[in-house]
């Protein structure tokens, strides 16, 4: 039957509702990018770290892995890197002249943080997000380097405990060579008996083979505390001055508007078929019958 005079021939319900949907998603992704955003263009930098010590040659130690992550993002490390670089004063809150307080410092600069294991390695990427693209890589190879100090640290007081050890025992041991030396003395002086004699010898050559062997171990408690690099963390790649990425609110407003947009537009596109049918039955019955 051909359309009554002065009516067109209607849309399929398939395309009304793309028109519909593809005007309305596109009408609210384009009012979510107009939004302004709340906060700042971030930058990213990353630092890639590779930790090689000795206990990982016996094989990968997951616990012990993450522990050294853990410590890089400990406020050891994090307060050495806000006193370093000033970040006190450079992240002073706004409208403020008065600096961050360390802590408030060392909180932010965790939470711009990221530290990510890769995969299959003993590598961590340092991820730092700033505002300034120069200072983000400031701030993730200060870290890197933190870390490298707090671990020699760590590394040279663990191996200089047996060297205090043995120095003090040393120090004992040589102490009583001395005196032993004094007795043997006076035993000669005062013609002591030929058993005091060989006794008192005897003594002091036990005492100094003692001495020797202390020195022997402390020669190889020296030479071990020379920590080589499978004892400490190796800088892969410096971070460079940040990558420009969109804001975060920003990112977030576009996300939203698509998922508003879809589910406006659906909305939208069925209830333009349910309309538009509706009307045509109208049309319809208020047709006079028979007519052509």
């Amino acid at each position: 039957m051909k359309p009554a005079a002065g009516m067109e021939s209607p849309l399929g319900d398939g395309t009304l509702f793309a028109v519909i949907f593809v005007c309305v998603l596109v009408a609210t992704v384009a009012i979510a990018a107009l939004l302004p955003a709340h906060n700042a263009t971030t930058f990213r930098s990353t630092t890639r770290l590779m930790l090689n010590f000795k206990w990982m040659e016996k094989g990968f130690d997951a616990e012990r892995f993450h522990k050294e992550i853990e410590v890089m993002r400990s406020d050891s490390v994090l307060q050495d890197v806000v006193e370093q670089l000033a970040l006190d004063q450079a992240w002073r809150a706004a409208g403020s002249a008065a600096a961050l307080s360390t802590n408030d410092a060392v909180a932010l600069l965790r939470e711009r943080t990221s530290l990510r294991p890769v995969r299959n390695s003993t590598i961590v990427e340092i991820e730092v997000s700033e505002e300034n693209s120069a200072q983000a890589a400031d701030v993730a190879n200060a870290i890197a380097e933190s870390y490298r100090r707090n671990l020699l640290k760590r590394v040279m007081q663990q191996l200089s405990e047996p060297i205090v050890q043995l120095e003090a025992q040393r120090t004992e041991v040589a102490l009583n060579i001395h005196n032993a030396e004094v007795e043997l003395q006076r035993l000669r002086l005062q013609e002591g008996s030929e058993e005091q004699l060989q006794a008192q010898t005897q003594t002091l050559g036990e005492m100094r083979e003692e001495l020797a062997d202390l020195d022997r171990k402390l020669a190889n408690a020296t030479e071990n505390s020379r920590v080589d690099n499978t004892m400490q963390a190796v800088i892969l790649d410096r971070a460079a001055a940040g990558t420009r990425r969109l804001p975060s609110a920003k990112r977030q407003s576009l996300a939203l508007g698509i998922v508003v947009g879809t589910v406006l537009g659906s909305i939208g596109g069925i209830a333009g078929i349910l309309i538009r049918r509706s009307r045509m039955r109208e049309n319809t019955a208020a047709r006079p019958r028979g007519s052509a």
